[in-house]
């Protein structure tokens, strides 16, 4: 019997060619060898595709395009990919050789879920002070999730982790949306969740570098924009806008800075879900007002 195809969506632009090789060889080295490996490079202006070239394995289909950002050539990926799963993987990562093995064994055992992600060791590199540690947060429950979500992207699906479901990934039309060119994983997120289960594999499958070029490092306050973009679209929902200390007064309620303001906020909030019941009004008042709640996050509204 052959293994269902896996097609790997991996989107470069000028990676430090160290990184790059990591990155390729650790899919190369798959326990689970039936796959398709689609790497686009993103108008890099380095060593990037030659270093892509000098692979010479038939998986590989190399694409190369003009600078336009990730989100557009994720979905030039997607448009390409044949498989019935799909992994997503950043250049600068690293597999674990199981990875494939375990994630397409996981979703062929729970065929409800659109995506699953895994549990990562994040590492740093020798050009920064970047320190490691491990990143093992699962999913909770959906509807938990979804509520979440309208508040931060955390817990979350690390997006090099990821592997989708393409039958109902496809059935659902789902894309990344372009318009949030840094929050495109958050976004992907909360579209998944209005549809199906999300999960994450509790195994360490994946090495996540942590580097000083890294985006969300280097354009902080850029990614915090699209963040509130992608929250914003959630509170359409329930005709709400964000207020213009919403870091402090919508971050900040979930983080044990609970001001009289932030009260205000999430009452507002309450009342608006159970004028629309976009969430389980009883489980979203507990969620927000419980203690439990707060003793259980890990640096909500963080850079996940």
């Amino acid at each position: 019997m052959i293994d269902n195809l896996v097609s790997v969506i991996m989107c470069l632009y000028n990676t430090r060619e160290e990184y790059l090789r990591e990155a390729i060889e650790s899919i190369l080295n798959q326990t689970y060898a039936n796959f398709e490996f689609i790497i686009i490079d993103d108008g890099s202006t380095n060593n990037s595709v030659s270093v892509v070239q000098s692979y010479h394995d038939k998986r590989i289909l190399l694409i190369r395009k003009e600078h336009s950002g990730i989100p557009e050539s994720l979905n030039i990926g997607l448009d390409l990919a044949q498989g019935e799963f799909i992994a997503r993987m950043d250049s600068d990562d690293v597999c674990l050789p199981d990875r494939f093995e375990t994630q397409v064994g996981y979703l062929k055992e729970h065929t409800d879920c659109i995506v699953c992600g895994s549990y990562a060791e994040f590492i740093g590199d020798k050009y920064s002070k970047n320190k490691s540690g491990k990143y093992n947060s699962g999913i909770p429950d959906m509807e938990e999730y979804r509520i979440r979500l309208l508040f931060s992207n955390f817990p979350t699906i690390l997006h090099s982790s990821a592997m989708y479901n393409h039958r109902i990934f496809a059935a659902e039309g789902l894309r990344y949306d372009e318009k949030y060119l840094y929050a495109q994983d958050y976004k992907m997120w909360v579209d998944c969740s209005k549809v199906a289960v999300c999960a994450v594999c509790p195994s360490y499958l994946m090495k996540i570098r942590l580097h000083s070029s890294s985006v969300t490092r280097k354009q902080r306050s850029v990614c915090e924009r699209y963040r509130e973009m992608v929250i914003n679209e959630q509170l359409k929902s329930l005709n709400l806008v964000l207020p213009q200390n919403w870091k402090e007064v919508h971050w900040g309620a979930l983080n044990h800075h609970k001001t009289s303001e932030t009260e205000e906020w999430l009452n507002k909030i309450i009342t608006q879900n159970k004028k629309y019941r976009v969430y389980n009004p009883e489980l979203f008042e507990r969620l927000l007002f419980s203690d439990k709640y707060d003793n259980n996050r890990v640096n909500m509204g963080g850079n996940m």
